[in-house]
Protein backbone atom coordinates (compact mmCIF):
# COMPACT_ATOMS: atom_id res chain seq x y z
CA UNK A 1 0.00 0.00 0.00
CA UNK A 2 3.20 2.51 0.40
CA UNK A 3 4.25 1.61 -2.76
CA UNK A 4 1.14 2.28 -4.06
CA UNK A 5 1.08 5.69 -3.00
CA UNK A 6 4.37 6.30 -3.38
CA UNK A 7 3.55 5.31 -7.32
CA UNK A 8 0.59 7.80 -7.37
CA UNK A 9 1.90 10.74 -5.59
CA UNK A 10 5.62 9.67 -8.63
CA UNK A 11 3.07 9.88 -11.51
CA UNK A 12 0.92 13.04 -10.06
CA UNK A 13 4.48 14.90 -9.65
CA UNK A 14 4.90 13.89 -13.38
CA UNK A 15 1.50 15.17 -14.32
CA UNK A 16 2.34 18.67 -12.75
CA UNK A 17 5.21 18.89 -14.46
CA UNK A 18 4.44 17.93 -17.64
CA UNK A 19 0.94 20.76 -17.20
CA UNK A 20 3.44 23.23 -16.13
CA UNK A 21 5.93 22.18 -19.14
CA UNK A 22 2.55 22.94 -21.25
CA UNK A 23 1.53 26.69 -19.42
CA UNK A 24 5.56 27.37 -20.47
CA UNK A 25 5.44 26.43 -23.69
CA UNK A 26 1.71 27.87 -23.92
CA UNK A 27 3.38 31.30 -22.46
CA UNK A 28 6.43 31.29 -25.16
CA UNK A 29 4.13 30.88 -27.94
CA UNK A 30 2.07 33.87 -26.58
CA UNK A 31 4.66 35.78 -26.37
CA UNK A 32 6.37 34.65 -29.73
CA UNK A 33 2.95 35.50 -31.30
CA UNK A 34 2.63 39.02 -29.53
CA UNK A 35 6.28 39.69 -30.91
CA UNK A 36 5.14 39.26 -34.32
CA UNK A 37 2.11 41.48 -33.74
CA UNK A 38 3.91 43.99 -32.55
CA UNK A 39 6.09 43.97 -35.53
CA UNK A 40 3.71 43.70 -38.00
CA UNK A 41 2.26 46.96 -36.45
CA UNK A 42 5.66 48.51 -36.54
CA UNK A 43 5.67 47.53 -40.28
CA UNK A 44 2.41 48.78 -41.08
CA UNK A 45 2.92 52.20 -39.13
CA UNK A 46 6.29 52.54 -41.43
CA UNK A 47 4.16 51.64 -44.08
CA UNK A 48 1.68 55.02 -43.48
CA UNK A 49 4.72 56.95 -42.59
CA UNK A 50 6.18 56.34 -45.94
CA UNK A 51 2.95 56.82 -47.45
CA UNK A 52 2.13 59.65 -45.71
CA UNK A 53 5.79 61.18 -46.81
CA UNK A 54 5.02 60.39 -50.76
CA UNK A 55 1.64 62.27 -50.27
CA UNK A 56 3.87 65.30 -49.26
CA UNK A 57 5.85 65.13 -51.57
CA UNK A 58 3.01 64.45 -54.22
CA UNK A 59 1.20 67.37 -53.28
CA UNK A 60 4.74 69.81 -52.68
CA UNK A 61 5.36 68.39 -56.57
CA UNK A 62 1.96 69.66 -57.58
CA UNK A 63 2.13 72.87 -55.33
CA UNK A 64 5.34 73.31 -57.74
CA UNK A 65 3.79 72.91 -61.04
CA UNK A 66 0.80 74.67 -59.89
CA UNK A 67 3.13 77.71 -59.50
CA UNK A 68 5.40 77.28 -62.18
CA UNK A 69 1.53 76.80 -64.38
CA UNK A 70 0.56 80.53 -63.00
CA UNK A 71 4.13 81.75 -63.51
CA UNK A 72 4.08 80.89 -66.94
CA UNK A 73 0.30 82.12 -67.76
CA UNK A 74 1.24 85.35 -66.18
CA UNK A 75 4.38 85.60 -68.56
CA UNK A 76 2.59 84.54 -71.72
CA UNK A 77 -0.39 87.55 -70.35
CA UNK A 78 2.54 89.84 -69.89
CA UNK A 79 3.83 89.16 -73.18
CA UNK A 80 0.53 89.61 -74.89
CA UNK A 81 -0.17 92.96 -72.56
CA UNK A 82 2.86 94.40 -74.42
CA UNK A 83 2.28 93.15 -77.48
CA UNK A 84 -1.22 94.83 -77.59
CA UNK A 85 0.48 98.01 -76.25
CA UNK A 86 2.96 97.94 -78.74
CA UNK A 87 0.12 97.46 -81.49
CA UNK A 88 -1.98 100.37 -79.95
CA UNK A 89 0.90 102.55 -79.79
CA UNK A 90 1.39 101.75 -83.74
CA UNK A 91 -2.23 102.47 -84.52
CA UNK A 92 -1.84 105.93 -82.52
CA UNK A 93 -1.83 108.68 -85.40
CA UNK A 94 0.89 110.03 -85.83
CA UNK A 95 1.75 112.97 -83.99
CA UNK A 96 0.85 116.57 -85.46
CA UNK A 97 3.72 118.12 -87.43
CA UNK A 98 4.52 121.44 -87.25
CA UNK A 99 3.80 122.42 -91.40
CA UNK A 100 -0.04 121.83 -90.59
CA UNK A 101 -3.00 120.11 -91.85
CA UNK A 102 -1.47 117.75 -94.44
CA UNK A 103 -1.81 118.74 -97.69
CA UNK A 104 -5.08 117.13 -99.66
CA UNK A 105 -3.39 115.03 -102.53
CA UNK A 106 -5.02 115.52 -105.76
CA UNK A 107 -6.78 112.67 -107.08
Amino acid sequence: QLLEQQQRAIEQQQLLEQQQRAMEQQRLLEQQRLAEQQQLLEQQQRAIEQQQQLEQQQSAMEQHQVEQQQRRMQQQLQYQQQQQQMQEHHQQPPPPSFEGPPTPQPP
